[in-house]
């Protein structure tokens, strides 16, 4: 029998009048974008695959239980150009879906 030592971890995730809560392993996925686009499936979500260039993954923040890894260049250039703010806009190709992200409300921004 195969051991698996690997987390789970749960993303609340809102996208309009909707929420779920999605889940999988630690390092499943190499983002939440890859997560979200697999679990959940939203159009037009993801269009760089995780480049941080289109801005077509962007979520808000609604609370974390940890901080977040650090802005990528090309996630801090297309958030500046694109909303003005990066208070707690971020790309979700940018935040691995490791340990850190257990228990993250976001909300899909479109």
């Amino acid at each position: 029998m195969i051991k698996n030592d690997r987390k789970k971890i749960s993303v609340f995730v809102e996208e309009g009048n909707a929420s779920q809560t999605l889940t999988c392993f630690s390092n499943e996925y190499r983002s939440l974008m890859h997560l979200i686009a697999d679990q959940l499936m939203p159009d037009d979500f993801g269009e760089c695959q995780g480049m941080g260039r289109c801005a077509t993954c962007k979520i808000e923040v609604l609370e974390s239980a940890y901080p977040l890894n650090n802005f990528d260049r090309n996630e801090n250039s297309n958030l500046e150009s694109d909303t003005g703010s990066l208070k707690i806009i971020r790309l979700s190709c940018q935040i691995y879906a490791d340990e850190l992200a257990d228990g993250l409300k976001i909300k899909l921004v479109r």
